[in-house]
Formats: structure tokens, sequence, C-alpha cells
């Protein structure tokens, strides 16, 4: 029996359907040419959106990320993936991402820096394509299906998440390579790219137990071998990195996850809530798509029953599309909720599944109701917009730069070049934000007050949220630091001051007369060493803080 198909995934004008396999008829030159133009232009738009979205946002790390690059370095120069050399403590949640950091920076002589912020743009642009490829995938013509990706990258908030130093590009990469090859019913690629999304975050264990369930339901018998043997090696994947863990840091979970596993209650469930709905707030197109995507699964629901849906979700890719995607977003928001938030700024935990919230455009664009003036909607707006400010910035920026690899604030940075010189091998120093003091200071013990490299408070420390967990006796008393540098003195208001302030002489950066004093502590044996380095900073008494 023979079917004529208009096709649009491969951009053929016709396939003919033969014993269930679409074969090309009636293929020319002339069109293969048409169609290979047509997807240059298509993926060179795309570079060019990545390109617009780099002149438009400058690129700056968070501090966490200068935590996995001290871990990289420390793995290439050394061989041991430790912050503090000979401290086996998972203190990055990012294993993936600091492996490949580290590999590369073996292979090319670059800075780690450099090496996070290129492959940052190389996966970013690679999951934008892939994501405009699941559009044609799903008979979207090419130049519609740009629609998705370019709205995503043209997000400022996006890519600034996207190039903070931290493992989302990766993460996007990654998850839109699993929906990709689980519509093309590639289950043995699909489950060893989901065992790679394990490895860059330990969340995804739940993603990837859901495609085991969801292919166990949907799946043909035709691909239960290639279905089993993609499930079998993701539960490899999954079982080889935990006896890994357990082998080399002694925990079958990260320890900066740990650190941040909190008894749910109201205040951090409440916490989580607002975070998404200021996203919601912040990203008023990304909250109309989600809840349009769900409408529409409502809409397919009653329309055909809750039996032919499910029915039909073992041959319509978009439906079954549909269903993964809102599933994923709808597992974000739990996590999300049981972390109570994050403390970090473009709404990171959210945007690692932006690649997902707009596989939801693609299914939007495939309602033919709403798809010309969505279309139009979120490719111009978005494009005009950055546009704009791109020029803002060329034109008025006195000292236009695509990235500046600093501190998060001149008060670290003040402190870590103040120390740099004087401090000795013995010496151990606190800080509240460890990655991008802990980078530059590589010949010195680390110690975290938030835990995340600290097995002790991660177990038994008092919650912090979002930040982790803190023991300030321990700190202090126990491990007495060389240095202390808090952001925040107030962490320290519980203690008695007195006898503080005989054990550490305290230099004010800014803020000297209350509890939110930017200070530097050095131990009275050391602080010899260090007071001309500091003569241009307040000396003052914890006492005195209000």
């Amino acid at each position: 029996m023979r079917k004529i198909l208009k096709l649009n995934h491969n951009h053929y004008p016709f396939r003919v359907k033969v014993l269930g396999k679409n074969i090309p008829c009636g293929i020319t030159d002339q069109t293969r040419m048409k169609h290979l133009v047509i997807n240059a232009v298509c993926i060179l738009l795309i570079v060019l959106g990545v390109l617009m979205a780099v002149l438009h946002s400058k690129i700056t790390f968070v501090d966490d990320a200068w935590i996995t690059f001290r871990y990289s370095a420390n793995l290439a120069n050394t061989g041991q993936l430790v912050f503090n050399p000979g401290e086996k403590i998972e203190g990055l949640s990012n294993l993936l991402w600091g492996l490949i950091i580290a590999s590369v920076s073996i292979i090319l002589p670059l800075s780690i820096p450099v090496i996070a912020t290129s492959c940052a743009l190389l996966l970013i642009t690679g999951s934008l394509i892939l994501l405009w490829r699941v559009g044609v995938l799903l008979d979207l013509n090419p130049l519609p299906a740009l629609i998705a990706p370019m709205l995503l990258v043209l997000t400022s908030g996006f890519f600034k998440a996207s190039t903070n130093g931290l493992e989302i590009p990766l993460f996007l990469f990654l998850s839109i390579s699993v929906v990709f090859f689980f519509l093309r019913e590639q289950f043995i690629l699909c489950f060893i790219f989901l065992g790679l999304l394990f490895l860059t975050r330990i969340e995804a264990i739940g993603i990837g137990l859901f495609f085991i369930v969801l292919l166990l339901i949907l799946g043909k018998k035709e691909k239960r071998k290639s279905a089993f043997i993609g499930i079998g090696i993701f539960l490899g994947i999954v079982l080889a990195a935990t006896l890994f863990r357990i082998s080399y840091f002694g925990d079958f979970i990260p320890n900066s996850v740990r650190d941040k596993q909190i008894p749910i209650n109201s205040g951090l469930i409440l916490s989580g809530i607002r975070y998404i709905l200021e996203f919601f707030l912040n990203y008023p197109v990304f909250a109309i798509v989600i809840f349009a995507g769900l409408l529409v699964l409502l809409r397919q629901i009653l329309i055909a029953g809750i039996k032919p849906f499910y029915q039909s979700l073992c041959t319509e890719r978009v439906r079954k599309l549909l269903v993964i995607v809102l599933a994923c977003i709808l597992f974000s928001f739990v996590v999300i909720l049981k972390n109570g938030g994050d403390w970090m700024p473009n709404y990171r935990l959210i945007f690692q599944y932006g690649i997902l919230m707009a596989c939801l455009v693609i299914v939007l664009l495939k309602e033919k109701s709403i798809s010309v003036v969505l279309g139009i909607a979120l490719l111009i707006g978005p494009f005009i917009h950055t546009a704009d400010l791109v020029l803002y910035r060329i034109r008025h920026e006195e000292n236009f730069q695509i990235a500046e690899f600093s501190a998060g604030m001149p008060f670290w940075k003040e402190a870590v070049d103040n120390l740099s010189d004087n401090l000795i091998n013995s010496d151990i120093v606190s800080a509240e934000a460890i990655g991008y003091i802990g980078y530059n200071l590589p010949h010195v013990s680390i110690h975290d007050p938030l835990g995340l490299i600290d097995h002790h408070i991660a177990l038994h420390g008092k919650p912090a949220i979002p930040f982790g967990k803190t023991d300030i006796v321990y700190t202090v008393e126990q491990i007495m630091p060389s240095v202390l540098i808090w952001h925040y003195s107030g962490h320290l208001d519980d203690l008695y001051l007195p006898e503080i302030d005989q054990l550490y002489t305290t230099f004010c950066y800014q803020e000297c007369e209350s509890w939110n004093a930017d200070v530097v502590m050095i131990r009275a044996d050391r602080v010899a060493d260090f007071v001309n380095d500091f003569e241009d900073w307040k000396v003052i008494t914890l006492k005195s803080l209000q």
C-alpha cells in the first residue's frame, strides 16, 4: 500500500511511504540546493542571534562558577578533583561541566574563564540549532521554525543566565538532545544524553525516570530492543557515577547538594513560589507560553477524550513533545519549591529549562489559529528590543566589553589583592563567597562557612536559605582561619565579641558602623604581615557594630 505524503522535515517536496518507510522521490539538484541554502541561512541567522546577545549582554560570572573553575584547575594541574588539595569533598554540583573545562584546559593553552565562555557560546549555539531542528522535525517550515530559538536567545535574562560560568549551556544542549532523539525514536542516543544530563546535574535523575516510564508506556514493540539498551546505558551511567562518588568523595550525592538539603517547611515553599512568580512577572512572554501550552493540552484532552489522547501519544510527535515539555517544566518547579528558590540573578534555575519552554512555542505554532499572530509577536518584539539595546551599549559605553572576568563586587577583589602576596601555604582563608577568592588564591586552603566544601556544616549546620547552612561557632572557634572575609558581618553577632576582637584584627572596607560592614579579619599571630597591605582600610572592633 502506497501513500503520498507532503513532508517538510527533510525539505523534500514529496515522499512515498512504503512498508512503513518514507522514501524521497522527485528530488532534483536544484531542489536539493534550494534546501541547503535555506538551512544555511537559518543556521546563519541563529549565529547572528547569538552574536546580538553577546553584544547586548556583557558576560559575567557568578561566584559559584569560580568554585567549579578551581576544581577544574586542580584536576588539570594536580590530577585531583578537589577544591583544597587532599580534601576529597564534592563541593560542585556540575561534575561533567567541571570535567569538560579541565579537559579542554589540558589540551588548549587558554585560561579557564576563556574556556568556559567559549564552551558556553558553542553549546548555546548548538542548542538553538537543535531547537530549530525540532521545529523542522515537527513539520514546521524552516523559517517559521526559527521563531523559538530566536525568542530564546534574544531574551537577555536567558543569555545572562546561560553565560554566568555555570553548567546551564551544557544542560540546555543535553536536554534538547534528549528531546530531539526521543522524538526521532533513537532511544539509545536519547538515554546516553540523559546519562550525561545526570552527570551535569544530579536532579536530572528525575527527568531520566520520567522518560523511562514514558517509554515503557508508549514504546513500540519494534523499538523495544533499542529502548531497553538505552535504559540500561542510562542506569549504568547513574550507577557508575554513584559508585565513583562513593569511592572518591565518600558520599553518593555532592556535598553541595547535601548542604542545601533542608526539611520542607512553609517558609521554604513560599520562598520557592515567590521565585517562580517573580520570574513570571519579569518574563511574561514565558508565562503566557507555559499557560498557553497547558490550555492546549487540556483542550486536546477534552476534545479527544483521555483514552484516545493517550493512544495518540504513540504516533503524534507534537502531542508527545507537549507532554514531555510540560512534565519537565513542572518537575523544575518542584525542585525550585524544594530549594526555596535561588540567590543567583537571572533565574538560572528556570532558564536552564528555557530550551524546553521554547519547545512550547513550536507546539503553539502548530496551532493554526494562533500561529501567525504568535509568530510575529514572539520574533519581531524581542528582535527590535535587543537591537535597540545593542546599539545603545555600543554608542554610550566608554569601555565596551564583551566579557568581564571579575569579582562579583569590588570588596572581594580588593581583599584578594591585599592578601595574595603574604599568605603562606599553612594559612586557611574563610569567606562567604569562596569562588572568586578561592580561584585567585590557588595555593591556600579555603574554608566555606556556608558548607559547600565542609562535611560538618553540610550535615549539622543551621539552614541559611537559599545559600546553604552555617555553623559560625565551628568556623571561628574550631577551624580558626588565619583570615575571615565577611560581606555581611552580622553572621558574627551571636558570638562573644570581646573575645573575638582579641583573637582577630578587623579591617573594614565599607559601611563600618553596622553589621552590614564588609570586613577582613586577620588572626593576631598573622596580622603583622598584612598591616601595610590594609593601611587604607579602617580598623574596627566587632563590638562597636550595631
